[in-house]
C-alpha cells in the first residue's frame, strides 16, 4: 500500500477516534477547532523519486521477459493427414493400425489416409507469465495515483491560475507578476529541480508501460484473473529475469490493500471534514442544535452525518449528505433584510438555490464518462454541481475545485467556494432581465425559477434588497 493511501487511511482512523465515544457533531467540531485532524501531508519528492526508480527497474526486467518469455510446451494427440504427419512414434504406430476408419484401399492394397499423431504446442500462456502481467497492473495502478500526485505542483499558467486564455484588464492575471522585475518568480520549474527530474521518469514509465500493455504477451496473460497470492514455480524461484519480479512482488505487493478501501469514499470523507474544518475557521455552525447531531461511519468506512445549518449576515446555509450516493448537498437562502413601515415590520423576501458537492478522487479521462452522467442526472435537480477532487488531470476549471492534502490552501478554497452561493448585487433590473450579468449577451430568458442564459447556462434570480432590487447570480456557465 502507498503512502498517499495510508494517509487517507491513517486521517480516517484519527476521526473515527474522535467520534468513538459520542458519535456527535460536537466531537468532531472541536478536534477541528482545535486543529487535532491533521489535513495536510509534506510531499516527499525524494521518495516518490526512489520508489519511480524502482518501478524502472522492474519494467526492465519485465520487458526482458516479455521478448523472451518462459514458454509451456504442451503435447496433444491429433489426426493428421500421413503425407504430413512425419515419422510416427511407436504408439501412434499402433493407434493407427487399430483405427480402420483412417485406411483407404487403392487396388488390392490397403494404406492410411490419416494416422495418429502427437503435437507439440508452444505457448507464452502459463502461471509465470500470468503473474508478470498482474505485477504489471499491480505497478502500473501504483504509478497512477503517483503520477496524479503530482498534479499539486501546477507548473503551467493555466494550471497555477486555473484560467483557460488569457486577457488584459485590471484583473488580469499579469498583474500578479511585479513589474519589471525579470525573471518572473515562481510557479515554472526552476532547472535541476527534483519535480524535474520526476517528471522525465514519468514520461519514461508511462511510455514503458504502455509499450508492455500493447504486447500480445500481455494482452493473452491479463484476460485470466488472477490470485494476488502467488506460488512459487521452478521458474519464478531459479530464473533470474522472474526471480527479480517475483521477490519485488513479495516485498511490496504481497499485502494487500484493505478490502474495504476505496479512495473515492475516503476522499468523500476527508472533504467532508475539510468542510466542516472551514466552518470552524469561520466560527460558524457552533448552535447547540447542531452540536447534538450524530456523526457516525458506516460498514463501507463512509463519514455519515446530520444536516448541519447556520446563517451568515443575509444568507442561511443547510448542509447535508446525499445518502445515496457520495456526495454532499448545500441549501442556500437568502433573507432579505428587515424593513420597518409605519412602525411595523414587513415579513421578509426569501429565495433558494440547492448546490451539489461532488468528490471524484481523481478527475482524469477514465472517469470523466460518468462523471458526465452524474452530472447530467444532477444538474436537472440542482442549481448546480461542483465537483471536488484531489487531482484535475483533464484541467478543466469550471466549477472544479482541487483539494490537495499537499497545498495548504483549503480554507481559501471553501472561502471562494462559499462566496460563489451568494453572489449578490444591486442592479437596474431592467438592464438584466434581457442581458446576462455573466457572459453580457443578450439571450436571457425567465423560467419559473428565475432568469436564464441561453449562451452560458448561467441562473439568476432577483430579490428585494431593502428599497432596491437586487441580483443573486446562483451559477455561472453551467455545462447542462
Amino acid at each position: 500500500m502507498n503512502k498517499i493511501a495510508n494517509y487517507y487511511i491513517k486521517f480516517n482512523e484519527k476521526i473515527e477516534k474522535t467520534i468513538y465515544k459520542t458519535h456527535s457533531f460536537s466531537s468532531l467540531y472541536n478536534a477541528l477547532k482545535m486543529k487535532r485532524i491533521n489535513f495536510y501531508e509534506r510531499y516527499n519528492f525524494d521518495e516518490i523519486e526512489s520508489r519511480l526508480i524502482e518501478f524502472k527497474k522492474v519494467l526492465d526486467k519485465i520487458t526482458s521477459i516479455v521478448y523472451s518469455p518462459h514458454i509451456e510446451v504442451t503435447k496433444e494427440e491429433a489426426i493428421l493427414r500421413s503425407e504430413v504427419s512425419g515419422n510416427l512414434s511407436r504408439d501412434a504406430f499402433f493407434d493407427t493400425t487399430r483405427d480402420t476408419k483412417l485406411w483407404k484401399q487403392k487396388g488390392n492394397e490397403m494404406s492410411p489416409e490419416f494416422v495418429h499423431t502427437f503435437l507439440n504446442t508452444d505457448t507464452i500462456l502459463n502461471y509465470e507469465n500470468r503473474f508478470i502481467a498482474l505485477l504489471l497492473d499491480k505497478i502500473n495502478e501504483e504509478f497512477v495515483i503517483l503520477k496524479n500526485s503530482m498534479e499539486f505542483v501546477g507548473d503551467s499558467l493555466e494550471e497555477n491560475f486555473e484560467v483557460k486564455g488569457f486577457g488584459y484588464s485590471e484583473h488580469s492575471i499579469f498583474n500578479s507578476f511585479k513589474d519589471f522585475s525579470y525573471p518572473y518568480e515562481g510557479i515554472f520549474v526552476k532547472p535541476s529541480s527534483k519535480v524535474s527530474s520526476i517528471n522525465k521518469l514519468i514520461i519514461r514509465i508511462n511510455k514503458r508501460i504502455k509499450n508492455i500493455k500493447g504486447t500480445e504477451f500481455y494482452l493473452l496473460n491479463s484476460r485470466k484473473k488472477m490470485d494476488s497470492v502467488i506460488m512459487p514455480t521452478n521458474v519464478l524461484l531459479h530464473d533470474e529475469k522472474y526471480n527479480y519480479c517475483y521477490r519485488y512482488y513479495r516485498t511490496n505487493y504481497l499485502i494487500t490493500n484493505k478490502e474495504d478501501f476505496s479512495f473515492d469514499t475516503y476522499f468523500y470523507n476527508y472533504t467532508v471534514a475539510s468542510l466542516f474544518s472551514y466552518l470552524t475557521y469561520r466560527k460558524v455552525a457552533y448552535s447547540k442544535k447542531n452540536m447534538a447531531k450524530e456523526v457516525k461511519f458506516d460498514e463501507n468506512k463512509k463519514l455519515h452525518f446530520e444536516e448541519i445549518s447556520f446563517k451568515k449576515g443575509i444568507f442561511s446555509y443547510l448542509i447535508k449528505e446525499d445518502k445515496d450516493e457520495d456526495g454532499v448537498i448545500i441549501e442556500t437562502t437568502y433573507h432579505a433584510p428587515r424593513v420597518i413601515v409605519r412602525g411595523k415590520a414587513i415579513k421578509q423576501e426569501k429565495s433558494s438555490a440547492r448546490y451539489y458537492i461532488l468528490p471524484i478522487y481523481t478527475l482524469d479521462e477514465d472517469s470523466l464518462k460518468l462523471v458526465d452522467q452524474k452530472v447530467l442526472a444532477l444538474a436537472k435537480k440542482y442549481d448546480n454541481v461542483i465537483l471536488i477532487t484531489s487531482a484535475n488531470i483533464i484541467h478543466d476549471y469550471n466549477y472544479v475545485m482541487t483539494l490537495s492534502l499537499f497545498k495548504k490552501n483549503h480554507e481559501i478554497l471553501f472561502n471562494n467556494l462559499f462566496s460563489s452561493l451568494s453572489m449578490l448585487f444591486v442592479v437596474d433590473t431592467d438592464e438584466y432581465k434581457y442581458k446576462c450579468p455573466v457572459c453580457g449577451e443578450k439571450t436571457v430568458y425567465q423560467t419559473n425559477k428565475g432568469h436564464e442564459c441561453e449562451s452560458c447556462n448561467a441562473h439568476f434570480s432577483f430579490v428585494k434588497y431593502q428599497k432596491e432590487k437586487a441580483l443573486w447570480i446562483k451559477s455561472f456557465r453551467r455545462k447542462y
